[in-house]
């Protein structure tokens, strides 16, 4: 069973971008990669990795110099890209999604939290068909993120109703941001969050953009006003036809 890792950002009150985002790998790859992981921070005598603490140099990062910092991430980046399969995301304007969704789908998905973590699900199977990749897939999330009952909400469905067999759901579950992995997936939603806020106005940060250096990012979507209503139409079309239960 491969296993993806999943943070989200941008789930707290005002924010103007909801993000889900992570990566998917095997559990050799994902054991190297914890190795790898805890080796740096303990380096560095690091607790606990945070992007937001790193960006601005705050609790544990409090004093680093820019030269410090950038080498560090690069470290981290260099793990990431050789420990794992595929970057994996979904991220949307809320205001765009407020106004474009019917509140049936609003309702149905919980809110866009749960939206965009069925994205992430729809980009796995997505992958996994390209890729040829077979099995079922776990899925982690951060526990006590805001969005926890949107997640439950939507995978409780998808894990028993023989229907959403195709995405090769296999069950899911919520940890705490001490597990590694998950501090990988909150590194790319934080600066997939920061992308998507300033798209349009600014090119892609320097450091995403070494992050997503040599991977396949056709799985991390970002979802404006004209995306998300050819979504809804399409979906409208199927339903029409009686081929959307």
């Amino acid at each position: 069973m491969l296993t993806v890792y999943l943070d989200d950002s941008g789930t707290h009150g005002g924010a103007e971008v909801t993000v889900v985002a992570g990566f998917v790998s095997t559990k050799l790859r994902w054991d190297a990669f914890r190795k790898e992981w805890a080796r740096a921070l303990r380096r560095e005598r690091i607790e606990l990795f945070r992007m937001s603490d790193l960006e601005n140099r705050r609790g544990e990062f409090e004093g680093w110099s820019k030269e410090r910092t950038e080498t560090f991430r690069g470290k981290l980046f260099d793990i990431i890209r050789q420990r794992t399969l595929a970057p994996i995301g979904s991220a949307l304007i809320n205001a765009d999604w407020e106004r474009v969704m019917p509140a049936h789908i609003r309702s149905e998905w919980g809110g866009s939290y749960g939206w965009c973590a069925e994205d992430c699900a729809h980009q796995v199977y997505k992958w996994a068909k390209r890729t040829g990749t077979p099995g079922k897939f776990r899925y982690i999330f951060e526990k006590g993120t805001i969005g926890h009952g949107q997640i439950s909400k939507m995978f409780a469905d998808y894990t028993t109703d023989p229907k959403w067999d195709a995405f090769q759901i296999g069950d899911y579950s919520f940890e705490e941001k001490k597990v590694m992995q998950l501090q990988a997936a909150d590194l790319l939603a934080y600066e997939t969050y920061k992308h998507m806020c300033n798209r349009g106005k600014r090119p892609m940060r320097r450091s995403l953009a070494l992050l997503l250096a040599g991977q396949d990012t056709r799985y991390l979507q970002f979802h404006n006003a004209e995306r998300l209503m050819k979504m809804v139409n399409a979906a409208s079309e199927l339903d029409r036809q009686g081929k959307l239960d």
